[in-house]
């Protein structure tokens, strides 16, 4: 890995009006997927799991923005 995608990775992202709108969009499919996971699954540990994990998911893509981001 070279410093320039060390520094990439470490740094503090200010991301553009673009890339805010792309991350608005994200957050909100995932909300809706959380809403339906956690209105059709029963309570369990498999749900609280699968919760965690889409939260996961979702701080992968926030960060796939704010690092590799470009404005579409």
């Amino acid at each position: 890995m070279t410093t320039d995608e060390l520094d990439r990775i470490f740094s503090y992202a200010t991301l553009t009006e673009n890339q805010r709108e792309i991350t608005r969009r994200v957050f909100a499919g995932f909300h809706e997927l959380a809403i339906v996971i956690n209105g059709l699954c029963p309570e369990s540990r498999e749900k609280s799991l699968a919760l965690t994990s889409l939260q996961t998911a979702l701080l992968w893509c926030d960060a796939a923005i704010a690092i590799h981001g470009k404005d579409l």
